[in-house]
């Protein structure tokens, strides 16, 4: 049994507001509305997160580590050897600018990375 052009469009669009309403996105996007409406390819591999000007700006997306350069790393205290819990990430520039405190944050938040950055500074 053929089905018209028309139904077979409604099931696709169902189908297709199934896809987004099961998506993790950092976005919500209303299906409805004809600005909204995205190909998969316009999100983010990594994430799922919309993409704004074809770049994802989800922190743990965009930011690279190896190519964290011009790193200071604060309140190294020999007290505190070897763990030293009370250093974090002072100074840092990534992309030919220093980091927003929101990358700041993030960057100090993992611990090997940061006790990588130690090393690299005493030594």
């Amino acid at each position: 049994m053929l089905k018209s052009i028309g139904s077979i469009k409604n099931i696709v669009s169902l189908q297709r507001i199934k896809t987004i309403n099961t998506m993790d996105t950092h976005t919500r996007m209303d299906a409805n509305n004809p600005i909204n409406d995205r190909t998969e390819n316009e999100f983010c591999k990594k994430c799922q997160a919309v993409l704004e000007d074809d770049k994802c700006k989800e922190i743990g997306c965009y930011l690279i580590f190896s190519e964290i350069y011009d790193i200071y790393v604060a309140s190294i205290e020999g007290r505190d050897y070897p763990d030293f819990t009370n250093a974090y990430i002072e100074e840092a520039f990534f992309d030919g600018r220093e980091l927003t405190l929101e990358e700041y944050d993030y960057v100090n938040e993992d611990g090997d990375f940061v006790y990588e950055c130690i090393e690299n500074q005493i030594y």
